[in-house]
């Protein structure tokens, strides 16, 4: 870290993307460490902060969902630059995690959710699980009384949320995303990733939060393994460089991310954003990178539960020397 390292703590946790106050200002360069809460407002002890900590949304009655630390003001960010945040360390403050099945979420409940009852099946019953992470955090074990057995699984800490102020200052709900990046919850931010956003409000105003300790694709009930975290980011700023979608890279890949419905057309504009930056920056010809993405590009599905799908297209970095 070249730049000067902040480390600060939020007194208002925000559950919308949009213009609020900065917590914090920075200079392209510099690096911020902060905790962030766990998808339902909880801390490292398992309790809420005072309510008036929380930014109240009128518009959900999930008041509470995916609370945001932040904002982080970028000083010289202005619309049509690009943010580069550099993913450090994502640290788990908890010594465990939950996940929920919740009526109205998930796979199961996307219909009531979206379209309201349906009369063709019951809703999904309320259930809680609660995963113990090792001493060293490098597993997941949960109990399963029902079945008589136990599993473990290795974790890979990541922030389910991380994003800007929307375009025009709109002000969108910490539930889903868009261009803005926002409730992605792909398993490939995580430490090692820089993330590439545009900006567009003067400052940029970066937001982050969400912590999952684990999480297959999809996101399939509705929650990961929701968790506090302790996060560090290195934040730089590309002037002049607009993008419309938000991209990701690490040692092996560079990624394209698109947040929609329906899930096929995600899939078309990470694919089309992904033959776009070959031909921009790569030297490719559009229809070789088609090909070239056709063959060896890799397909991720962060949410299919959100508001907004995500997909990330993925190509590796050793074909584009």
């Amino acid at each position: 870290m070249s730049g000067t390292l902040h480390e600060f703590e939020s007194s208002t946790y925000y559950v919308n993307y949009g213009p609020h106050e900065p917590a914090i200002r920075v200079d392209p360069g510099d690096s911020v460490r902060a905790l962030t809460l766990d998808a339902g407002g909880l801390d490292e002890r398992g309790e809420k902060p005072p309510t008036e900590m929380f930014q109240q949304d009128p518009e959900t009655e999930l008041k509470l969902s995916n609370p945001q630390t932040g904002p982080v003001y970028v000083n010289g960010a202005e619309p049509g630059d690009m943010l580069a945040v550099r993913i450090d360390e994502i640290e788990l403050t908890r010594a465990w995690g939950w996940s929920r099945h919740n009526p109205g979420m998930g796979i199961l409940g996307v219909e009531s959710r979206v379209h309201g009852p349906t009369g063709l099946n019951e809703p999904l019953p309320y259930r809680e699980f609660r995963w113990e992470y090792s001493t060293d955090f490098s597993t997941a074990t949960l109990d399963l009384p029902a079945s008589g057995k136990q599993v473990t699984i290795p974790t890979h800490p990541f922030l389910g949320c991380i994003g800007v102020c929307p375009r025009n200052g709109e002000v969108v709900s910490t539930m889903t995303p868009y261009n803005h990046g926002g409730n992605m919850d792909c398993v490939e931010t995580a430490a090692g990733t820089t993330v590439y956003l545009p900006v567009f409000r003067r400052g940029a105003l970066l937001m982050f939060g969400d912590g999952h300790g684990a999480q297959g694709d999809g996101e399939d009930c509705g929650s990961a393994l929701e968790t506090p975290t302790r996060t560090t980011l290195t934040i730089d700023l590309v002037k002049d460089k607009a993008i419309d979608w938000p991209r990701l890279e690490n040692d092996e890949y560079i990624m394209t991310v698109a947040n929609t419905r329906p899930l096929v057309d995600a899939v078309r504009i990470a694919k089309v954003a992904m033959v776009h930056w070959l031909e921009a920056e790569y030297g490719f010809d559009r229809w070789e990178a088609f090909q070239l993405q056709s063959q060896a590009g890799l397909v991720r599905v962060g949410n299919v539960v959100d508001p907004l799908y995500t997909v990330v297209a993925k190509l590796p970095k050793s074909l584009l020397s």
